[in-house]
């Protein structure tokens, strides 16, 4: 295919909005048969999916910052005498349970970077 022309990218933009494959081929002006041709197509869907990264990437760096927020409010409701012990009792709970799944999702990574590096070894040792 090489590169995409202006109609796949049209494709791919209103894909992105959310809308159908129905609703986009005709948006683009092009059959549901054509679009679905282009999302067989490997070019196409490598940009798709690579456009859907940014926007999943865009995403994760918004609700990071709106974790910081987060971590703040709770911190000062901890420290808040006059916030209600149950309202202060929810708000230990909830960074008590951030805490043991972040610590759960590091012990996954590290096991799986050490798989990683026992099958690289395994390779290079089966190469060499």
């Amino acid at each position: 295919m090489g590169k995409l022309n202006v109609r796949q990218e049209l494709a791919i933009n209103e894909l992105l909005k959310g809308n159908s494959i129905v609703e986009s081929a005709k948006n683009v002006g092009v059959s549901e048969a054509t679009l679905n041709r282009w999302l067989a197509n490997t070019e196409f869907k490598v940009v798709l999916n690579e456009r859907k990264s940014i926007i999943v990437d865009n995403c994760i760096d918004k609700i990071n910052l709106l974790g910081n927020k987060a971590i703040t409010v709770l911190n000062s409701m901890l420290d808040d005498e006059n916030v209600s012990s149950n309202v202060r009792l929810n708000a230990s709970k909830s960074i008590l349970d951030m805490i043991l799944k972040f610590n759960e999702q590091r012990n996954i990574m590290n096991k799986m970077k050490e798989i990683e590096e026992l099958l690289n070894e395994k390779v290079g040792a089966s190469n060499g």
